[in-house]
């Protein structure tokens, strides 16, 4: 469904995270979207790809968001979305509505399928916890810390949510690099927790 007619040659799954993406038009079912990408294959450096791909308005792509793909191992910008994995807008306020419950009712785990998109891997180098899952995956800190600053829930019940960084893209940016230090190793878990709590008192 993209822009690309180039064959995508040694096919190998990968995780493309949206760092930007055009706004969704109104009145359109479907519609060409102008996307900058930071495509990670497992065993693999990330590599920055900007590309234009036809998306439908139920599975719009917005920044943050991780959308699994197929890719040429040698050529990451030969690649195409498998939109069929990624949870429609319905689906995602359904499972988000779903979290809540999960957290009102005491749970220590989010529903099989969250508002994160499906991934098969955890890109290199980052490290997973088994006790908080999305889409039925153990969660790395990354996207923990990312859907708490999205939704405002405490996810690993360290006590502390993203209410305040949903308000601010600075926050949520701010949020996402701790995550990357806590995830190489940079930052330990006590470490994580109190920059995050400062940052979120801020």
């Amino acid at each position: 469904m993209g822009l690309f007619s180039r064959k995508i040659t040694d096919p190998v799954r990968a995780n493309a995270l949206v760092a930007a993406a055009t706004g969704k038009p109104s009145g359109a079912s479907s519609a060409r979207c102008r996307m900058n990408l930071v495509v990670t294959i497992p065993g693999q450096p990330s590599t920055t790809v900007e590309t234009t791909l036809r998306a439908h308005d139920t599975r719009w792509p917005f920044a943050g968001m991780t959308l699994p793909v197929e890719v040429s191992r040698n050529d990451p910008s030969r690649l195409r979305v498998l939109w069929d994995e990624i949870p429609t807008a319905r689906e995602r306020s359904a499972s988000a509505a779903a979290s809540i419950a999960a957290q009102l009712n005491g749970l220590t785990e989010t529903p099989p399928r969250s508002f994160a998109s499906s991934t098969t891997f955890p890109p290199e180098g980052v490290m997973r916890t088994s006790s908080v899952t999305i889409n039925g995956q153990p969660a790395s800190p990354e996207e923990i810390a990312r859907f708490e600053a999205l939704t405002g829930m405490d996810l690993n019940g360290d006590g502390i949510t993203g209410s305040a960084a949903a308000t601010s893209d600075d926050r949520v940016a701010a949020l996402e690099r701790l995550a990357a230090l806590h995830a190489s190793g940079a930052l330990t878990a006590d470490e994580f927790a109190t920059e995050k709590r400062r940052l979120l008192e801020s």
